[in-house]
């Protein structure tokens, strides 16, 4: 395989869908432990250069990126803990959020606010 210009990990993945396509039968669908690690290199370097590097399908690789950004999305908050000493949040507090599509949100705190509002605000509801 020509590996110019793709990232190491593409390129031994690309070994790795290539073993599989020698031994595979008929029309058998490349396994899903395969289309895992296509998707977790697209997370870092882009579907179309991931799709391009491993010679899959761009469309498909495009939805499952998405869907697994989906289930990030759905899956239950970290709990976070705020510093306070006697009910009084220290101050100057800082607080940062980030959501799976990346946004991301940071303030320093001087007085005290509805952390969870804001939250909820940002993240897009808390169940």
């Amino acid at each position: 395989m020509e590996g110019a210009g793709y990232a190491e990990e593409i390129v031994v993945l690309r070994e790795r869908i290539d073993a599989w396509r020698r031994v595979k039968r008929g029309g058998e669908a490349m396994p899903a432990a395969l289309w895992d690690a296509a998707v977790d290199l697209a997370e870092g370097h882009g579907v179309y250069d991931v799709s391009r590097g491993l010679q899959v399908d761009y469309g498909k690789l495009k939805r499952l990126l998405a869907e697994s950004e989906i289930s990030r999305m759905e899956s239950p908050m970290e709990f976070v803990e705020f510093p306070e000493v006697f009910g009084q949040t220290v101050r100057p507090s800082v607080v940062e959020m980030r959501r799976a599509d990346g946004a991301s949100l940071r303030m320093e705190l001087n007085d005290r606010v509805d952390v969870v509002g804001l939250a909820v605000a940002f993240l897009g509801g808390v169940e």
